[in-house]
């Protein structure tokens, strides 16, 4: 590994570009490939042209631990020695120069705050070989060593995936000095090459990775789709007042003039995740000044200017204090000629949906939009139904979802935080994987889980670890239990639980160790300090631990089960008895109320004891369940641990009336209440922001975070009725729960539910649904139905005479009276 001398700034003056002539020798290529990673953030460029499209790469893992690595095919961008002076060829280089290899480096997760000093504050280090193949059969291999050189007065001035990034367009960049014949000196940059240092900061184990990688997804970019343009404050009778717009423009792409002094926002009409493109000029009179382009950014805009509602600027400004610590600023130095200068950030991302420009001199604003950056897995899943808010519901959580899908499952992607949050990720994982392909995501995910586990055996609350976050806690912990079997529900790979079997063991050995079944006032299970984290109704969360770790003895007997290990399935089984009987003794049989998410887990996961399972206790919680549940006029009172089972539990004691009745709930809190605050991605809390209320506190106020987007694996297991689960013996099975009269009559297609179309592209290949019911008589179904070719499917249709049957690969059309109607 090389990196520049301990007495650089690793932060400021400059983002080292680390550079080497490639000597190639006089005869043909046959190919060529480059081997890289770093500890920090790397883009790589040759003669010019970068390498890959990768952003944020090599991605976060545990840097004590583990550091992913990439293959790239160079060949194409390298040049033909027989054509050598070829200027289009040489991608501009001098006549007759060779070829050169640049390489940028940033903080990333390696030093960045975002780390928040889990591996200390050190200088980014770079690791590759290139290695060329000639038509002879000779290699020809080129590493870094001593031989490389880095140039630090560079374009990016400084960077930091928190605070933004600083471009000065007259310093050179990693493409410019990838180009021989430009050595920094007099290219802008103050000093030339210097030598390089051997870095040893790295004691892991490097991993080829070649899954989905963070890319720009081109399809989710996004232009705005106004501009609104002030230059002054006017008094509203608020602390902060309201802007004074002096043009508000629908955007067409138009070139646009803004003025010294004058701000422009640019609404994108959705919350993403990545960074702003923005193509500018100086106006001919501002030709005197140099020029620098700020850019900020926003999921929402201040309402009133009332600070008492939350708002920290005039009505009509960027909301930015949910931002917290994180600046979340972008500086655009512009060229001394005054030519014009595209540009995005290289080392920078947050999530936003607006973006405010400001400038120190008179500029011409060409283009601006958003680029979407994250894991480039295909989507496998699709829903679409005859109501509007159900549909923009949908697609809040898969906004929410690629928004925060960074290799690492984020629990937001904008303020100073960003973690992958096991709570969170355990919650979402079924609803993640109908979503998307991701086998390859929790393939990483896995490395990460191992690496972090505490030499105790504790899963840690984020993966990869941070020094700021516990281990060994109720609902996050328990991700590393869950997970795997859900992912295995999806993809039926064995082996994948094989791999995780053994961690897996040593967090149970963990559990055991710090259970005490014996004292009056004895705890098992995991740590408590979550519980149901962010529920309306509180619970008790030593009860909930304790029901954790039931749920975590059930998980590992199924486990044990699927991969052969016939005695430890037994005896998971027995520790799943004897947490019964603790449960029964401490809480059950002597409390005669409990919170919605402690009746969700004793119904789940059967956790009330087999000897007291009188049919009578189930009804009695089913009938508490639908009471309460119809006494706060079904708005959701649980959390993360609570909501993921809200309505399975409902559909699966047959009162699918229940369930609807809590999707369709718009009051506060509920998820269509967020879309009719115009969310377009699942924020935090219910109320992050309520028309009546404001902006809720902003220590912990994120307006994208995927956990309440649970509710979409019951959209496509129930409402949609397609089910892939490898531990079933037909892993397909196809069974739609129907809303009630009420709701499919609704108040026109803005209220009612009549139809629903889902598709899910599994390992079997892709299955779809589309059923329907008609408004005028609504016991009439219609229902098509697609089961891949050469596979079966287990069908279910609530439709008189048509009883559960295994259908063959193809297409099916039913109709008829819905049973019981």
């Amino acid at each position: 590994m090389i990196t520049m001398s301990e007495e650089e700034n690793v932060y400021y003056e400059g983002m080292p570009v680390y550079v080497r002539e490639i000597d190639k020798k006089d005869k043909k290529l046959d190919g060529a490939y480059l081997c890289i990673t770093a500890l920090g953030q790397y883009e790589a460029y040759i003669n010019g042209q970068k390498v890959g499209d990768l952003y944020l790469a090599p991605g976060w893992t545990d840097y004590a631990d583990r550091l992913l690595y990439r293959i790239y095919d160079v060949k194409d961008i390298l040049s033909d020695d027989e054509n050598k002076g070829d200027e289009d060829n040489l991608a501009g280089q001098k006549d007759g120069a060779g070829d050169r290899i640049a390489v940028w480096l940033g903080t990333g997760w390696w030093a960045g705050r975002n780390s928040f000093g889990t591996y200390g504050y050190n200088r980014p280090a770079l690791i590759a070989q290139l290695t060329l193949i000639y038509e002879d059969g000779e290699k020809q291999v080129i590493s870094t060593d001593e031989s490389w050189k880095y140039v630090k007065d560079t374009a990016i001035r400084d960077a930091d995936y928190f605070n933004g990034e600083t471009y000065d367009a007259d310093k050179p960049d990693a493409a410019m000095l990838s180009l021989s014949g430009q050595d920094g000196a007099g290219t802008g940059a103050d000093t030339g090459f210097k030598d390089v240092y051997i870095s040893d900061d790295f004691g892991g184990v490097y991993t080829y990775f070649g899954g989905a990688d963070v890319r720009n997804i081109s399809r989710r970019d996004r232009e705005p789709l106004t501009l609104t343009v002030y230059s002054g404050v006017k008094d509203n009778g608020t602390k902060f007042g309201s802007i004074d717009p002096e043009n508000v423009i629908t955007y067409s792409g138009d070139v646009v003039d803004l003025k010294k002094g004058q701000t422009l926002i640019a609404d994108l009409g959705q919350n993403m995740t990545g960074i702003p493109y923005i193509s500018v000029q100086k106006k001919d009179e501002a030709a005197d000044t140099r020029g620098e382009v700020t850019l900020q950014f926003a999921e929402m805009l201040n309402d009133s200017g009332d600070a008492k509602r939350g708002n920290d600027g005039p009505a009509g400004s960027l909301y930015r204090e949910g931002y917290r610590s994180a600046l979340t600023t972008v500086a655009l130095l512009l060229p001394e000629d005054g030519s014009r200068v595209s540009y995005s950030p290289s080392m920078f991302y947050t999530g936003f949906r607006y973006i405010s420009v400001t400038a120190d001199c008179d500029v011409e604003i060409s283009d601006i939009r958003g680029l979407f950056i994250g894991n480039e897995s295909s989507e496998t899943g699709f829903i679409t139904t005859d109501n509007d808010e159900i549909n923009r519901l949908f697609e809040n959580v898969k906004w929410s979802q690629f928004n925060n899908f960074m290799l690492v499952a984020t629990d937001c992607p904008q303020r100073d935080e960003r973690l992958g949050w096991m709570g969170d990720l355990g919650s979402f994982a079924k609803a993640s994987m109908y979503n998307a392909d991701l086998r390859s995501f929790y393939d990483k995910w896995a490395l990460d889980l191992k690496d972090a586990q505490t030499p105790e055996g504790a899963f840690t609350d984020t993966v990869p670890a941070t020094v700021h976050t516990g281990a060994g806690n109720g609902g996050w912990a328990e991700a590393g239990i869950m997970i795997p079997l859900e992912v295995y529900r999806r993809y039926g790979d064995k082996g994948y639980l094989e791999d995780l079997y053994p961690a897996m063991q040593r967090y149970m050995d963990y559990l055991e160790a710090v259970s005490d079944f014996e004292s009056a006032q004895g705890h098992i299970g995991p740590g408590d300090i979550y519980g149901d984290w962010l529920a309306k109704e509180e619970s008790d969360s030593a009860f909930l631990s304790a029901m954790w770790y039931g749920v975590d003895a059930e998980v590992m007997s199924e486990t044990a089960a699927i991969i052969g290990e016939k005695s430890d399935e037994k005896e998971y089984k027995k520790l799943s008895d004897r947490i019964r009987e603790y449960l029964n003794d401490r809480y059950i049989s002597k409390r005669n109320s409990f919170s919605v998410t402690e009746i969700l887990f004793l119904l789940k996961y059967d956790l009330i004891l087999e000897d007291n399972a009188d049919p009578s206790v189930r009804k009695e919680l089913e009938e508490m369940l639908v009471q309460k549940l119809a006494d706060g006029n079904f708005r959701i009172p649980t959390g993360f641990a609570g909501t993921p089972l809200l309505l399975p539990v409902l559909s699966d004691m047959g009162r699918d009336d229940i369930a609807y009745s809590v999707l369709f709930c718009k009051e506060n809190p509920s998820w269509l209440y967020q879309v009719t605050q115009g969310a377009t991605t699942v924020w935090e809390r219910y109320d992050s922001y309520t028309d009546e209320k404001g902006f809720a506190d902003a220590a912990m106020n994120s307006f994208d975070h995927f956990n309440n987007g649970s509710v979409a694996g019951w959209m496509y297991e129930y409402m949609g009725g397609i089910c892939v689960d490898h531990t079933g013996q037909i892993p397909i099975s196809i069974c739609p729960h129907l809303p009630d009269e009420d709701i499919i009559k609704g108040a026109g297609n803005k209220d009612g539910l009549s139809s629903v179309e889902a598709t899910y592209g599994s390992v079997y290949g892709t299955i779809s649904i589309r059923w329907s019911v008609s408004r005028q008589d609504s016991s009439l179904l219609d229902v098509d139905i697609v089961i891949p070719q050469g596979e079966k499917a287990l069908v279910k249709l609530p439709i008189e005479g048509q009883s559960e049957s295994v259908l063959e690969g193809g297409s099916y059309h039913f109709s008829g009276k819905i049973s019981g109607s």
